[in-house]
């Protein structure tokens, strides 16, 4: 089994989703029923709600071989992760989210086009048992600093104000292609240049855009560091 394992030295840091600081339509897209909703908003009063899942801010990234993911969870993600090649996208390496909870396992496939301008990240989390179903992400990034970004991932969070979103959230991989294609014509229309990447480039945009991403929410007050006393109950939760 070929193993690439950790690529760094520094240990992940954890923070947690800060509920008080949610907006109304965080609370709604977070929650995705009435019943949810409700819960959620009532907590606002008393600080939020208490979320207690982890969210990992990585200083290196974890590559794995797909053997190591668990037998369902590996199957259905390796089963997207084909058809976004079929699609036309070519297979870099795969990487595991280093969660705290022993139950959660998260795991994600980074691809790139022909051109080198198209990054695919496939995304896919839940548990030993049960696998959710993973999404996929379509990224250019442009000279400017910004970066257009097509996906079939539902919003959650206010997005990062240099990320030009679209979203289709019912897109299999090849029509969601398609579809960044031609949103990528448009904006090279408006004078955007794209960047072009190989693949040895790519562990460091992933790496920098993950870190990217937790820094960006924790400067706005949504994720909030976890406390050791956090980390220690949620990995004993785990046991």
């Amino acid at each position: 089994m070929a193993v690439h394992g950790r690529e760094g030295a520094m240990p992940t840091q954890y923070y947690r989703l800060h509920g008080g600081r949610l907006t109304i339509t965080e609370c709604w897209c977070l929650a995705r029923s009435w019943g949810a909703f409700l819960k959620l908003f009532a907590w606002k009063p008393l600080g939020g709600y208490p979320f207690r899942f982890s969210i990992p801010r990585p200083d290196a990234l974890y590559r794995i071989d797909p053997d190591e993911l668990p037998d369902g969870f590996r199957d259905r993600f390796l089963g997207f992760v084909a058809a976004v090649e079929k699609a036309g996208l070519g297979r870099v390496f795969v990487h595991q989210t280093e969660l705290l909870e022993r139950s959660r396992v998260g795991a994600g496939a980074v691809l790139l086009d022909p051109t080198g301008t198209v990054i695919g990240t496939v995304g896919f989390s839940g548990t030993n048992r049960r696998p959710m179903a993973g999404g996929l992400t379509l990224t250019t990034h442009f000279a400017d600093g910004t970066a257009g970004i097509t996906t079939t991932a539902r919003r959650l969070y206010r997005p990062q104000p240099h990320h030009l979103i679209h979203r289709h959230p019912s897109l299999a991989p090849a029509g969601l292609l398609e579809r960044h294609r031609q949103y990528l014509a448009c904006w090279e229309r408006a004078g955007k240049f794209p960047r072009s990447f190989n693949a040895g480039d790519l562990p460091r945009v992933i790496l920098e855009a993950q870190q990217r991403y937790i820094d960006f929410y924790a400067a706005e007050g949504l994720f909030i560091p976890m406390t050791d006393e956090e980390v220690d109950r949620a990995r004993g939760a785990a046991t």
